[in-house]
């Protein structure tokens, strides 16, 4: 019987263990290897908080200073008014000149074509409750001038027509295309730039830069404070802060002039730099179905390695993987280590963020699963 009691023993527990082997295939896969790579990422670069890196970039663009420029005020693909014996449809515009340039505009300028007109009354364009043109306007392109007396902050501009006199059965048509309407100025070129409040509340330093070239000397005003007086011959940068000029929330003006001659600037453009400059950078990295599923089970786990190469500043050292903070170690200079799991990680594509309250040169970075 004791012979029999030992049988019916061992075979039960290589049941038992039957069961469990079976139950751990049936959940899923095994891992075949100690360690497998996900991905390797070289030279991730500064993170933190980086006062040398601009946290935004404005293109001003190319122009020469010196000539007469324009602002384009309003433009219209096309407009269609008509008037009959009892109705009208007419059009009607705001328009607005910007401060900084209401001073200096010397005209207003208006061009258009005419598509299409049955003639039967006049095309009138009324500004500011004047009529700048009243007359039968046959298919053709125009242009008016609108002196710079007549010319405020804020302008009401009215397309409207006549209708059709003794034809009272009919009614009065012009369609008008291409009608643009642009501000005059110079010789200064002006460009306008905001800054927001929060950029404000944080503001280290501009930089202004351009390649340029001119006959003559180049002044460089913001805000009607000089920050530039050469004449230029390559490359140009011009640096200010809040304590060399008076900066605001909201528009500031850059103004560009020659006493005389001519000067051109090629590729300007406006760099913006903060003292709370946070440099936050991102890789991606793919988990197939077979991988997820051995984090699901706890049979792997994931493991990031990063090297530190340099600590700047010290300071905390934050990652986030799809937006999940890991348990981040004291940043060491050398290799460091963090661990993940299915709780922040996802099958697909992952996306894997460092940044940090100190400023770290991030070296070689590699993820993968061990067990």
């Amino acid at each position: 019987m004791k012979g029999i009691e030992e049988f019916i023993f061992v075979f039960i527990a290589a049941a038992v263990v039957l069961a469990v082997m079976m139950l751990l295939f049936a959940w899923g896969p095994m891992p075949t290897e100690e360690y497998t790579a996900l991905a390797e990422f070289s030279s991730l670069g500064t993170i933190g908080y980086v006062l040398n890196e601009p946290s935004r970039t404005v293109p001003l663009g190319s122009f020469t200073v010196g000539i007469t420029q324009t602002e384009t005020l309003k433009s219209v693909p096309q407009i269609s008014v008509s008037a009959g014996t009892t109705s009208a449809d007419a059009e009607s515009y705001t328009i607005a000149i910007p401060d900084y340039m209401l001073s200096v505009t010397e005209r207003v300028n208006l061009r258009f074509r005419v598509y299409d007109t049955n003639l039967y009354g006049n095309l009138i364009i009324r500004w500011n409750g004047m009529d700048m043109f009243n007359e039968q306007a046959g298919m053709t392109d125009y242009s008016l001038s609108i002196p710079s007396q007549y010319v405020e902050e804020s302008n009401s501009l009215d397309i409207l027509c006549t209708g059709p006199g003794a034809m009272f059965w009919a009614s009065t048509v012009y369609v008008l295309r291409d009608f643009v309407l642009e501000a005059e100025y110079g010789p200064a070129t002006m460009i306008p730039f905001q800054l927001s409040q929060s950029e404000m509340g944080s503001l280290n330093k501009l930089e202004l830069s351009f390649t340029g070239t001119a006959d003559s000397m180049l002044s460089i005003r913001v805000n009607e404070n000089a920050i530039y007086n050469q004449k230029p011959s390559g490359y140009v940068l011009a640096e200010f802060s809040p304590s060399t000029v008076p900066l605001a929330a909201g528009n500031n003006v850059i103004s560009f002039s020659t006493g005389s001659g001519t000067a051109s600037l090629q590729n300007a453009e406006l760099k913006v730099y903060l003292a709370t400059n946070l440099v936050t950078r991102t890789r991606g990295f793919n988990l197939t179905e077979t991988q997820y599923t051995y984090l699901q089970q706890n049979t792997m786990q994931g493991v990031i390695e990063y090297d530190i190469d340099a600590i700047n500043s010290q300071g905390s050292l934050e990652i986030r993987l799809n937006g999940h903070v890991l348990n981040t170690p004291l940043p060491q200079q050398g290799t460091n280590t963090v661990h993940f799991d299915d709780d922040a990680a996802q099958e697909g594509e992952n996306t894997l963020s460092f940044t940090g309250t100190g400023q770290f040169e991030i070296g070689t970075v590699k993820v993968g699963l061990e067990l």
